[in-house]
């Protein structure tokens, strides 16, 4: 096989993958790249926490767990699929907004776990964010990690 054929199919199989998640999610916007990049880094991001720094309170021993990650997955699936949903109440009703507002949602909700994550890695995060992130984390009722691994003792 060439490399030009090569080349051609990877095109193939991206452009056929950008046209599905266009028609599912509705017209490509800069609000669906920057949520699909930040849902990427998310995951890097916690991956990293678990694998080289044996951070992640998502397990006993901080470290990497396969079952943790595919509900990661599974729950990044779940956020597309209230996107894909947002979209056809937009279509239903005529409007062009909801799906946009869902996405901002999103994406405002991976910021939080990217720095959550930078945060365990020992990377400096400005206070500011830090009690913005605590204050987000008592109005959901989500326990800090550091108050999980208290509670456990």
């Amino acid at each position: 096989m060439s490399h030009r054929t090569i080349q051609f199919g990877w095109a193939s199989v991206v452009g056929a993958a950008g046209g599905v998640v266009t028609t599912i999610l509705g017209t490509w916007t800069l609000a669906i790249t920057i949520m699909l990049i930040c849902m990427a880094a998310d995951i890097i991001t916690g991956i990293t926490v678990a694998i080289a720094f044996g951070a992640s309170p998502k397990t006993e021993s901080g470290g990497y767990n396969s079952r943790e990650v595919r509900k990661g997955l599974m729950r990044k699936g779940g956020m597309c699929l209230v996107v894909l949903i947002a979209h056809f109440v937009d279509l239903l009703i005529g409007t062009q907004y909801i799906r946009d507002a869902v996405v901002v949602f999103t994406v405002f909700n991976e910021i939080m776990s990217i720095l959550e994550n930078v945060a365990l890695m020992g990377v400096p995060i400005p206070r500011i964010l830090l009690k913005g992130l605590d204050v987000l984390h008592k109005e959901t009722g989500e326990e800090e990690p550091e108050d999980k691994e208290d509670k456990d003792d």
